[in-house]
C-alpha cells in the first residue's frame, strides 16, 4: 500500500499525534485538535511584536527602563490562548540559602489571594492553551509546577577588571569575588482577547468614569 506524501503545508519530522485515551489522563487529550502545549510551540518572533511588548512593559513599569530587559515573542497556531514566560536573574544572599522555586511560587500564590486576586490566578495544574479561554483574569494564570530555578556563582577576578588601580587591588584581602545568582523561570497563561484586552478595557472605563464624577 502506497503512503500518500504530506501536503506542502504540513511540517516534516516529529509531529505530535494524540492517541492518549481520555480515561488515562484527560489533560493529555482535551481539545487536542485546537491546543498547543508549551513544548510544541515554534519560535517565530517578529521585530514589531518584540518592540511593542518591550515598549508597553516600560510604560506600565517605569522601573524596568532602568533595570533593562529583553522581550521575545512566540508565534503558535492557537485561537486566543497565549503563554508568557518570565525569566529573572536574582542575586542570592549565599550559596547555602539560594532562592528556590517554592519561594517564587509563594509570592505568586499570595498575590493571587490578596491584592492581585482580580487579575492573577495560581495553580499547580498543568494547563494547555484551550484551558484558559474565557478566563477574565487579565494578567495570567501562573503554573506553579512549571516554575524552576537554578543557582550558580558568578566569579569575578578583580585583577582582570580594566581601570582598577594597583593600589586598590593591593589593599584588598581577596581579589576574587563570588556572587551567588539564581535564575528563575515562571510560566503563565492568559486569554489574549477576553482577559488581556476586553476585561482590562472594561476596568479602565470604570476607573475613568469614577475619576470624572
Amino acid at each position: 500500500m502506497a503512503v500518500r506524501p504530506l501536503p506542502p503545508c504540513m511540517p516534516k519530522g516529529n509531529r505530535p499525534i494524540v492517541l492518549y485515551p481520555a480515561y488515562f489522563d484527560l489533560g493529555r487529550s482535551r481539545a487536542a485538535g485546537r491546543r498547543v502545549a508549551k513544548k510544541w510551540a515554534v519560535e517565530s518572533p517578529t521585530v514589531e511584536e518584540i518592540a511593542s511588548a518591550a515598549k508597553a512593559l516600560g510604560l506600565v513599569i517605569p522601573e524596568m527602563r532602568r533595570i533593562g530587559f529583553l522581550a521575545e515573542s512566540v508565534r503558535i497556531p492557537t485561537s486566543t490562548g497565549s503563554l508568557i514566560v518570565l525569566v529573572v536573574t536574582l542575586e542570592d544572599e549565599s550559596m547555602k540559602r539560594p532562592i528556590k522555586r517554592e519561594a517564587v511560587n509563594q509570592v505568586y500564590q499570595k498575590a493571587s489571594e490578596t491584592y492581585m486576586q482580580d487579575y492573577l490566578l495560581y495553580t499547580d495544574r498543568q494547563n494547555v492553551s484551550s484551558d484558559i479561554i474565557g478566563n477574565p483574569r487579565a494578567a495570567a494564570i501562573i503554573e506553579g509546577h512549571e516554575t524552576h530555578t537554578r543557582t550558580a556563582e558568578q566569579v569575578i577576578d578583580l585583577e582582570t577588571v580594566p581601570g582598577l588601580e594597583k593600589e586598590i587591588l593591593n589593599s584588598l584581602k581577596n581579589v576574587i569575588i563570588r556572587i551567588p545568582i539564581t535564575q528563575a523561570v515562571v510560566y503563565g497563561w492568559y486569554d489574549n482577547e477576553l482577559g488581556s484586552y476586553t476585561n482590562m478595557l472594561g476596568d479602565r472605563t470604570v476607573s475613568m468614569a469614577e475619576m470624572m464624577v
